[in-house]
């Protein structure tokens, strides 16, 4: 499995995930507009040259980064009471998510 970041595609019915995203929309960073994705290794498909591929350390900075600009909370009860993820649960998010 390859974890992708990447922005959605504009086309005529809105903006939509890239065809060689198999499960994406993760971990968007709200100031550049990118996000995390996932697809195979071994692909039938191409993937654009321009799209950057993370290491689990990358996504576990990238996610730390996010979370230094934008919270992350426990979605517990994100509602009536959010608590603030520490870094080393955020770490422990991408690694979970990445399944690794």
């Amino acid at each position: 499995m390859q974890i992708l970041e990447y922005k959605l595609d504009a086309s005529p019915g809105g903006m939509r995930c890239p065809s060689w995203v198999e499960d994406g929309g993760y971990f968007v960073d709200p100031d550049n507009h990118t996000m995390v994705g996932k697809c195979r290794d071994n692909q039938e498909w191409k993937i654009p040259d321009s799209v950057v591929k993370l290491t689990l350390a990358q996504l576990k900075d990238r996610l730390v980064d996010i979370h230094s600009r934008y919270p992350f909370k426990d979605a517990a009860d994100p509602v009536s009471d959010p608590v603030t993820l520490t870094v080393n649960q955020v770490k422990q998010l991408a690694t979970s998510w990445a399944g690794m």
